[in-house]
């Protein structure tokens, strides 16, 4: 069933509900049917095959794991294995630095631009910060000016007080 799934979803090329999909493979289809697609349709996601988005509509994960090359002016190039690096504009970089390993959603496939959807892992190094705190948000500003961006921290297990130099890793 995944083979005809993917079949359907590329055919299409954009984004499709379990019912358009289940159509596609089936007219008169039963609820028994409809649930072991949407069944098929969420372990594919978990596999990370198809992602949903918007509306509970599914498409292909074009999403790519890759390493960020961070310019002077705070550009990027994501290192593809193909070749054909994809740029992303400072503005869609999501507080990534140089180095680090990220999820890239492509924008636009023609002229190779893309965003950063996640941080996967930092590559920090041995970088020191400064721990600012303004109305309950905790930013860490890197005294490196390498790195280009601070980091807001939405979650720690420990107290970061306001003026704290802290060991980046």
């Amino acid at each position: 069933m995944r083979n005809k799934i993917l079949e359907i979803i590329n055919a299409k090329d954009k984004k499709l509900n379990a019912i358009e999909i289940m159509d596609s493979i089936k007219k008169d289809s039963t609820v028994e049917e409809l649930r072991s697609l949407i069944h098929e349709l969420d372990l594919m996601c978990r596999d990370g095959i198809l992602r949903t988005s918007s509306g509970n509509t599914y498409k292909k994960n074009d999403l790519l794991t890759t390493t960020l090359d961070v310019h002077e002016k705070g550009n990027a190039h994501a290192l593809v294995k193909n070749g054909e690096d994809i740029f992303i504009a400072r503005n869609n970089m999501k507080g990534a630095c140089d180095k680090d390993t990220v999820l890239v959603d492509i924008l636009d496939p023609v002229k190779g631009e893309g965003k950063v959807v996640k941080v996967i892992k930092r590559s920090l190094g041995k970088a020191l910060a400064e721990v600012v705190v303004s109305n309950g948000i905790v930013t860490i500003v890197p005294l490196d000016k390498e790195l280009k961006y601070d980091i807001t921290v939405e979650e720690t297990d420990i107290s970061l007080v306001d003026g704290l130099i802290v060991h980046l890793e």
